[in-house]
């Protein structure tokens, strides 16, 4: 997946299996590691569809986009996660789920304010559609 470069710092994931990925930083001088982390979290959605067994869930393998000096991570899942990236570690600053559908690997793309995201397969979770392209609009009103 594509890392971003941010104050001398690289950032991405590392993994070439959903179970092994973790969001990764690096001194792009020196190329040594500063911290490696998964970024996880309770999905209250996925919780109450497995019958009230509490569900987790990852970006897994993501794609990392530089919007307007922060970092939006697009999940292989179809989650949407703005990332506060630092050379000490991640933070989750917002978080939604666009959809449960496996191998979201495309790059999204911003413009004029606007999110393009491929949605790649069918919804494992919901009973939306897919393959589609969505747009997303991140303006604030």
């Amino acid at each position: 997946m594509n890392p971003v470069l941010q104050d001398g710092f690289l950032y991405g994931i590392d993994g070439e299996t959903e179970q092994a990925s973790q969001l990764v930083c690096f001194d792009a001088a020196t190329g040594t590691e500063k911290w490696r982390q998964d970024v996880t979290w309770d999905d209250v959605e996925m919780t109450q569809k497995n019958g009230g067994r509490p569900a987790k869930t990852s970006i897994l393998r993501a794609s990392l986009l530089r919007v307007d000096g922060k970092v939006l991570c697009l999940g292989e899942t179809g989650a949407l996660v703005w990332l506060d990236l630092t050379p000490h570690d991640a933070k989750i600053e917002a978080r939604a789920q666009l959809f449960y559908s496996p191998h979201t690997w495309c790059l999204p793309a911003v413009s004029r304010g606007l999110l393009y995201v491929m949605q790649n397969e069918r919804e494992m979770v919901r009973e939306s559609g897919g393959p589609r392209i969505l747009c997303y609009d991140l303006r604030r009103p």
